[in-house]
């Protein structure tokens, strides 16, 4: 059992029965160790080595014989700190370098588009919070309404933001409701939709954001999201929902 727990922290099966082989019977020498677990002493030395780095076992003199011990047991607390830092330190790297990546496997012509799946209502939450870091483009055909049904207090709130913000290149078509009305009062550039119009889509939800396309689906027990990274995916939706919008208004 504590073997196994050892090993799932980093630990492999062979230096896990070891250190708990040192923890049982105290300070050894290697070659009573390597004889206990049926080692050659070579191997047995080799192991210590890697677990006095790990810092779990320290090492002496006594009488001119090299003898190893197990540390307290809350050392292996301080190993898995140092091996979360530097994993932590490691992935901010690569986090940093995703673009770089990414940039391996563009051609001359044409960047591939990204695509990513969001699955439940979790997913969905992600994905939501993506929208808020929008910066230049807001393109909605949207039911907002059942969107602030499902989005938290403070989701709203930077939303709502977001959406008066003048700097930014904004087209809302919305369900038509008093309550949508209310709440889009301060954005110009809205469409109302009868309700009855978004029967059987208004739940899957169409934005393009920044170079993305995000699709939303909102239907109770079959949440998810899409986003798909491109900017010719996302010039080619911009450009046809500005068509969209031009043949609404002349409705």
């Amino acid at each position: 059992m504590l073997e196994d727990y050892l090993c799932q922290v980093g630990f492999s099966g062979i230096e896990s029965r070891l250190y708990l082989e040192l923890l049982r019977i105290g300070p050894q020498a290697v070659s009573v160790l390597s004889k206990k677990l049926d080692l050659n002493r070579t191997t047995s030395y080799s192991i210590l080595k890697n677990l006095e780095k790990k810092g779990v076992v320290s090492s002496y003199k006594k009488s001119s014989v090299q003898v190893f011990a197990a540390n307290d047991p809350s050392c292996l607390v301080a190993y898995v700190d140092r091996k979360c830092k530097t994993f932590g330190y490691y992935r901010e790297m690569v986090l940093n370098l995703v673009p770089k990546f990414r940039g391996v496997e563009e051609s001359f012509f044409s960047k591939k588009p990204v695509v990513s799946y969001y699955d439940g209502m979790d997913g969905v939450n992600a994905l939501m919070a993506k929208v808020n870091d929008t910066k230049k483009v807001f393109y909605a055909y949207f039911d907002f309404e059942a969107w602030m049904d499902t989005a938290s207090e403070n989701f709203i709130y930077d939303f709502e933001k977001i959406i008066i913000m003048s700097s930014l290149d904004i087209k809302l078509v919305a369900k038509d409701t008093q309550k949508m009305r209310i709440f889009l009062n301060k954005q110009e550039n809205v469409l109302f939709l009868p309700p009855e119009q978004f029967d059987g889509t208004g739940m899957v939800n169409f934005i393009v954001s920044d170079g993305s396309l995000l699709i939303i689906n909102l239907v109770k027990g079959a949440e998810y999201g899409v986003i798909i990274e491109s900017d010719e995916v996302t010039m080619s939706c911009k450009n046809l929902f500005n068509l969209f919008w031009r043949c609404l208004k002349l409705s």
